[in-house]
């Protein structure tokens, strides 16, 4: 009621001022709603501005002080300045009718409408800086980085969405027939935007199916990719390459295509090792009791039993591979552990060794496989067992 008096007071003054220098009735009453309008939103912009520069810092400089954490992530200086954009907003909408003597007049329509469309859009900032600020507590807080491609999705929907809302508001139409005579305008839309809205929804799927996060290890074959995630977002995936090299890629290509994720590998806490030895078929034969007794006192094997099967000399090296692993503490005891045949080939017979290292860093992974795999090549030989190793055919002369 304060407010209602005070406006009139000042709109009978103001109207009775331009009056005494000579503006007829009409004029006077123009100047008088316009002068109280410019009034209206010096003022509003003055409350931004006091807001801003005092409300804000005090406010940051008190969540800061707390002991909790979260509102340091919820609460900061993009959501403040969101919302203290609202609050003046919102005032002149109330106060804008009490700047005219009748409010339905055409420069109170039009005024009325772009307050109305002001107010929508900084609703809309809020929420994206809200949205935001939820998707850096995903990512620094918890690490739940498959929230962020979902948390960007809600933000470009918030804004797509608020856009239509301000328009209509803006313009004056209704919201039903806007939001239809764009739905008609998307289909052109889809056809130029094709690729980013195959990144937005493949995107999506990453993150909800927690398929790819940031610092994940993974390989794309065909693609010559093999490093860390470092960024992802909705419409690129940047992999840093252990060459330092950049690649980015569309998420489109990661749902399309295969790539191997070595997190699962990583959170195992174990590697495999799966490498093979080609043996010569030639040197594959029984052993005899007294071979298989000096392998047994050089360490290699069991001692033989009385009446057992004979063994091949390639079972017996075999068996050795098992026990050796078996024996290092720096091998995973829950996985495989294993030497097997595979199919012949022309180059030999593969035995393929099958094992677990604990240590999955890429220096110590490969010094174990590497230390075990020269190992079995330097004791084969001793099992009377020749590596195969292609010979090209000497040169003519």
């Amino acid at each position: 009621m304060n407010s209602f008096l005070l406006f009139s007071r000042l709109r009978v003054f103001l109207e009775t001022l331009f009056q005494d220098i000579g503006m007829n009735l009409l004029w006077s009453q123009r100047f008088t709603q316009l002068t109280l309008i410019v009034l209206l939103f010096l003022v509003c912009l003055l409350c931004v501005l006091l807001l801003r520069r005092m409300a804000i810092p005090r406010i940051l400089h008190l969540v800061k002080s707390t002991s909790t954490e979260w509102d340091d992530y919820l609460i900061n200086r993009p959501v403040l300045k969101a919302l203290f954009h609202i609050v003046p907003s919102v005032l002149v909408y109330n106060l804008l009718p009490l700047c005219f003597d009748h409010p339905d007049t055409r420069i109170f329509f039009w005024t009325n409408r772009i307050v109305q469309a002001v107010i929508a859009w900084n609703i809309v900032h809020l929420l994206s800086a809200i949205l935001k600020n939820v998707s850096t507590v995903c990512t620094s807080k918890i690490n739940e980085h498959q929230f962020v491609g979902i948390l960007q999705f809600a933000r470009l929907m918030v804004l797509i969405i608020g856009s239509i809302i301000t328009l209509s508001l803006l313009i004056g139409l209704d919201l039903l027939r806007l939001a239809t005579g764009l739905g008609a305008a998307a289909t052109v839309l889809m056809l130029v935007f094709k690729d980013t809205i195959l990144g937005l929804v493949a995107g999506i799927q990453l993150s909800s199916n927690k398929m790819l996060k940031v610092g994940d290890w993974v390989t794309i074959e065909n693609r010559g990719i093999d490093g860390v995630v470092e960024v992802i977002s909705l419409t690129t995936i940047k992999i840093r390459n252990f060459d330092n090299t950049i690649s980015t890629i569309p998420p489109y290509n990661l749902v399309s295509e295969s790539f191997q994720n070595w997190d699962g590998m990583l959170r195992m806490g174990a590697r495999r090792v799966k490498r093979c030895l080609f043996i010569d078929v030639r040197s594959i034969r029984f052993a005899t009791h007294e071979e298989q007794q000096a392998w047994a006192e050089q360490g290699l094997c069991d001692a033989p039993q009385e009446g057992a099967q004979p063994l091949t000399n390639l079972t017996l090296f075999r068996q050795h591979i098992v026990r050796t692993l078996s024996a290092d503490a720096s091998i995973s005891s829950d996985q495989w552990v294993l030497a097997r045949q595979l199919n012949p080939t022309a180059h030999g017979l593969p035995v393929e060794v099958w094992f677990y290292a604990k240590n999955t860093e890429f220096v110590a992974y490969e010094e174990t496989a590497s230390r075990y795999m020269e190992a079995f090549i330097a004791v084969a030989p001793s099992f009377g067992l020749a590596l195969y190793q292609y010979a090209p055919a000497p040169l003519q002369a």
